[in-house]
């Protein structure tokens, strides 16, 4: 009987324990920062075309800072509005870029476009933990013909 009563003792304390640090996690993790980038898959424009578009920065975490960078590509894409972001938690930042390929470039180029976001800081003074964190994405930019009808 002493030992059944020194077994469930034991069981209930490495339950408690267990308990615990599952609820440590639990409470770390959801004040974690944590992004994403959305890029488009590859695209195709034509010589001499300027197109602008977005890259969207998710925060599922904190209030955080991320600064972009192009890794490939950056002969015909850039940040337009600069490369660094606040990005508040629960919010989807679009970073504004610019594509521009040049006139002479010859029909079935390809480019490869490389990007990287890093975490630069996160909300200071609000209680969040910050794992630093790198999202890098790639696609494709295919040099086509000018579709008809456009001047």
């Amino acid at each position: 009987m002493v030992a059944k009563s020194i077994e469930t003792k034991l069981y209930v304390k490495q339950g408690m324990i267990i308990g615990a640090i599952v609820l440590v996690m639990m409470l770390l993790t959801s004040f974690a920062s944590a992004f994403a980038v959305g890029i488009p898959g590859d695209i195709s424009l034509y010589p001499g075309q300027t197109f602008d578009a977005t890259f969207d920065v998710m925060n599922y975490g904190g209030d955080i800072v991320v600064q972009g960078e192009i890794t490939q590509g950056s002969e015909i894409v850039s940040f337009i509005k600069g490369s660094r972001f606040d990005v508040t938690g629960g919010s989807v930042v679009g970073v504004p870029v610019r594509y521009q390929i040049p006139a002479n470039t010859p029909l079935g180029t390809t480019y490869d476009v490389g990007v990287i976001f890093r975490t630069v800081s996160a909300g200071e003074g609000s209680g969040s933990i910050s794992f630093a964190e790198d999202v890098a994405r790639s696609f494709k930019v295919v040099v086509g013909e000018k579709p008809a009808g456009i001047v």
